[in-house]
């Protein structure tokens, strides 16, 4: 891994003589890093050793060495750099420096020791598009640029002058406090454990694991980020619906887009109900931020839903490219609309002017502080956030609620269905219920049986294959076949689809009707049954449905869903923004 050293420079302009601090990976690069000072008096500081050790020194040096007088007192040797009589920086070094670079003279010409530098332009140019509104560990920078064909001491030469001039930021990829406790610059997790290092050498150096999906950070590394650039000039966007707003819609736009341009405040929540269309809302405040400048990012909890939103995007946006980020993807893709995944959001810094984030009560992203610091991170300081949500756990100041689908008619409201079931390990075609044969016989369309367990999944599409006629599927997190089963229920080649939680989310099936089985469960929230009796009535064809919450009791999370669903029904119909006729 990357060594450092630290330096101190003094020049003719330099004020009360404090010293202005570098970090160098290699001596070498001192005339290129300094090429801007005039007459610069160098003092070499430490001896070569790993960023986060270095940052505990740098943090201590003011007290420890304020003016020039006191440098003596400090516990490394400074080495002085200077300019001879003819204007050539040579190095007094002692013995100890001397041996490290193999070099006998007290008094030695730079150019016989290092590679002279000079200014790349077009290296500096591409350096800082690729940094700016990133934050990118010093290896991986290093990698991503070999890959595009630079010397590795070209990269290292150009990544620290910028260092040195202001232009980049840097911090220990991985800090710690005085405690002796780790954190993680890029996810700001304390879960952080030691481990012997190859690269370091230490036996004890810092690993993070709260975002080792993203690559491997050590503590031994860097990171280096930059502020997205300014907005300089505003650009031609054309939006191209593809679809035509409701009266619910065509309201809750025009506000968001008003917060975007007006507002005070950072946050704003979209409140729709399901199947309201509440992406598609937000699409002329994306426009607005976009045509101002700004960068604009759009990202979503799941990975399944980013390549579906970033095709939408893609057809009403036709003239702007759409950067896709996922596991799996080429993190580096430019361009000023973004599509990705939640934890993909840890690679950019102050790079946006609009964030909208959807799905923001949904796994993985509610409960996980390290995401809303990425989200938060993003944004620039002067930065605005939209979250949207069809269950949303808590309701800010600026909220704008759509309370109608776009097709006019209320949303389906479930009924509870007391009924005493046994533990799904005791359930036998014996002791499933008659109410529910009759409830699943009875509608002769398609249904979604949502159970609460993985394990339960299969055992009760068992029990509903011996005692009903009628073609029955099951489909879990960990069915290897997840996706070719959800593509035959979607052409309608299966009556009966018994699943967990994992549809209750991004799936539209035309006149689908709901049950769920033992909805008491602690896993079934009052947000997830809300979400799965979205499931029915999103089409404008099929508008209406059957949703039934069976249970042994009508707990609380049962109570507010069914609630919270009536109430969106009255605010549409106080708004007048329900069809008279009612089916």
């Amino acid at each position: 891994m990357q060594k450092f050293q630290l330096f101190g420079v003094l020049t003719a302009s330099t004020k009360n003589e404090n010293l202005r601090y570098g970090i160098v990976s290699n001596l070498a690069w001192l005339p290129y890093v300094l090429q801007d000072l005039k007459n610069p008096q160098i003092f070499i500081l430490t001896f070569p050793t790993t960023i986060d050790i270095l940052a505990g020194m740098y943090q201590t040096l003011p007290t420890r060495i304020p003016k020039r007088r006191k440098w003596k007192k400090f516990i490394f040797e400074p080495y002085p750099l200077n300019h001879d009589s003819n204007g050539s920086l040579t190095w007094s070094l002692n013995q100890s420096l001397s041996q490290s670079l193999n070099v006998n003279q007290n008094q030695v010409s730079i150019e016989d020791v290092i590679v002279t530098c000079t200014s790349n332009s077009r290296l500096f140019t591409e350096l800082l598009e690729i940094v700016s509104g990133r934050q990118l560990s010093y290896a991986q920078l290093v990698t991503f640029l070999r890959g595009r064909g630079w010397w590795p001491s070209e990269i290292q030469a150009e990544i620290e002058r910028a260092l040195f001039n202001g232009v980049f930021e840097y911090c220990p990829a991985i800090s710690t406090d005085r405690w002796g406790q780790y954190r993680c610059n890029r996810c700001n997790s304390i879960q952080v454990e030691k481990r012997a290092c190859i690269k370091c050498g230490r036996i004890e150096c810092g690993f993070c694991l709260g975002c080792q999906s993203m690559g491997e950070l050590r503590a031994c590394d860097c990171l280096i980020f930059r502020q997205g650039a300014q907005v300089t000039e505003k650009r031609k966007v054309e939006l191209d619906m593809q679809i035509e707003f409701s009266e619910a819609q065509r309201r809750a736009s025009f506000m968001v887009v008003d917060f975007v341009k007006h507002s005070s405040k950072s946050t704003a929540l979209i409140w729709a109900a399901c199947g309201a269309g509440k992406t598609e809302v937000v699409f002329p405040a994306i426009k607005y931020a976009l045509m101002n400048g700004e960068d604009v990012l759009f990202a979503i909890p799941r990975r399944e839903i980013v390549r579906e939103l970033a095709e939408r995007l893609q057809k009403n946006f036709v003239d702007i490219p759409i950067a896709v980020h996922y596991g799996g993807q080429s993190w580096y893709s430019q361009s000023p609309l973004v599509v990705a995944t939640t934890h993909q959001v840890l690679r950019f810094y102050r790079k946006f002017g609009l964030v909208v984030l959807d799905e923001v009560d949904a796994f993985p992203y509610h409960g996980n502080e390290v995401l809303r610091f990425a989200i938060k991170r993003a944004l620039k300081p002067s930065g605005k956030l939209i979250e949207m949500s069809a269950t949303p756990r808590k309701q800010r100041i600026e909220t704008i609620t759509i309370p109608a689908r776009h097709h006019g008619y209320p949303l389906p409201e479930p009924y509870f269905l007391k009924c005493q079931l046994p533990h799904w390990r005791n359930l036998s075609s014996d002791t499933l219920p008659r109410e529910i044969i009759e409830i699943l016989t009875g509608v002769p369309k398609q249904w979604l049986v949502f159970v609460p367990t993985v394990e339960s999944c299969e055992y009760i599409a068992q029990i509903f294959q011996s005692c009903l006629q009628l073609k029955i599927e099951y489909c879990h997190s960990l069915d290897p076949k997840r996706e070719q089963k959800i593509n035959s229920l979607q052409h309608d080649e299966v009556d009966i689809f018994v699943t967990t939680s994992i549809l209750e989310r991004g799936v539209t099936i035309s006149d689908i009707q709901v049950m769920v089985l033992y909805a008491d469960h602690p896993i079934f929230s009052e947000h997830a049954l809300i979400q799965m009796a979205g499931r029915v009535g999103r089409r404008s064809e099929a508008p209406t449905g059957k949703a039934v919450f069976v249970a042994s009791k009508n707990n609380l999370s049962i109570k507010t869903a069914i609630k919270n669903i009536k109430k969106l029904n009255e605010l549409a119909r106080s708004q007048g923004l329900l069809n008279t006729e009612e089916v």
